[in-house]
C-alpha cells in the first residue's frame, strides 16, 4: 500500500488560490503590454513569489495545526511533517530562486538604460523583502 501524503491544498487554499490569481492576471497584463524583454522577464520571475510564498507560509500554518483526520501511529505523524517540511522548502526555494532570476533582470535592464539602482521606494521595498526572504 502507497502512503499517501496530507492533501497539495490545505483548508487555507483560497489564499493561495487568490494569490495565484493575482499573479495570473499580472502575467496576462504583461503579455499584453508587450514590454522590453529584461523588464518582462523582472515581472514575470517576481510575479510567481506571491503564490509560491503564500503556499509556504500557509504549510508552515498547516505544520503548526492538528491534522483534520486522526494520523494511525508516529510514522504516519513523521511522514506528514516531513511531507510538509519538503513541500515548505520546495516553495519557499522557488520563490527565492526566481525572484533572484527578477532582480538580475531588472538590474541588466537599469544598466542597459543607465538609470541608477535602488532610487525608488519601490526597489529598495523589494531588494529588503527579498534579502528578508533569503534570511
Amino acid at each position: 500500500m502507497a502512503a499517501s501524503g496530507p492533501p497539495i491544498l490545505p483548508k487555507r487554499a483560497w489564499q493561495v488560490a487568490i494569490s495565484g490569481a493575482v499573479c495570473g492576471a499580472l502575467l496576462i497584463t504583461l503579455q499584453q503590454a508587450h514590454p522590453p524583454n529584461l523588464f518582462a522577464l523582472h515581472v514575470a520571475s517576481m510575479a510567481p513569489m506571491l503564490p509560491l510564498g503564500t503556499a509556504a507560509v500557509s504549510t508552515v500554518r498547516q505544520r503548526l495545526t492538528r491534522p483534520t483526520t486522526k494520523l494511525p501511529d508516529a510514522a504516519a505523524r513523521r511522514r506528514r511533517g516531513e511531507w510538509l517540511v519538503i513541500r515548505h522548502f520546495v516553495a519557499s526555494a522557488l520563490a527565492l530562486y526566481i525572484a533572484a532570476f527578477g532582480l538580475v533582470a531588472i538590474a541588466l535592464h537599469k544598466n542597459a538604460l543607465g538609470r541608477p539602482h535602488l532610487s525608488t521606494a519601490h526597489s529598495r521595498l523589494g531588494a529588503a523583502a527579498w534579502l528578508l526572504w533569503l534570511l
